[in-house]
């Protein structure tokens, strides 16, 4: 799925322009749901969604948070601390959440795609 779809579609149930705070509130919503559902961040990965810009905004930057405390360490000479990590990760999550749709890069709603178009790409791709 689209990420812009589903914050879109989330936003949508504010019903008006003008209520900006709830259309922010439900987009977080969305977010969260996507995410560390709930606001204390206590179930990291419930939902585990895979669509698109979730991809590269929330699970990359999380492997590249991963893989620096690995080089960080073995750097460093310390011992891996699974404990410390992943306590890092709901706090990212909870940073990503509160992201508003259209301030980051390459954040459009003018987003469309279609996951059959984008599988056939890649087969003639890699075929």
């Amino acid at each position: 799925f689209l990420l812009s779809t589903w914050i879109k579609q989330a936003r949508d149930w504010a019903q008006s322009p003008k209520n900006v705070a709830y259309a922010v509130y439900l987009e977080y919503s969305a977010r969260n749901q996507a995410t560390l559902w709930g606001p204390t961040r206590q179930i990291n990965d419930y939902a585990s969604k895979q669509g698109t810009r979730l991809m590269e905004t929330y699970y990359l930057l999380r492997w590249q948070l991963f893989t620096n405390y690995l080089a960080d360490i073995k750097k460093n000479g310390t011992a891996y601390n699974a404990t410390a990590i992943s306590g890092q990760m709901p706090n990212f999550g909870g940073e990503w959440d509160l992201r508003v749709w259209g301030q980051g890069k390459g954040e459009g709603w003018d987003t469309k795609g279609s996951a059959w178009r984008v599988l056939e790409d890649m087969v003639k791709k890699y075929d």
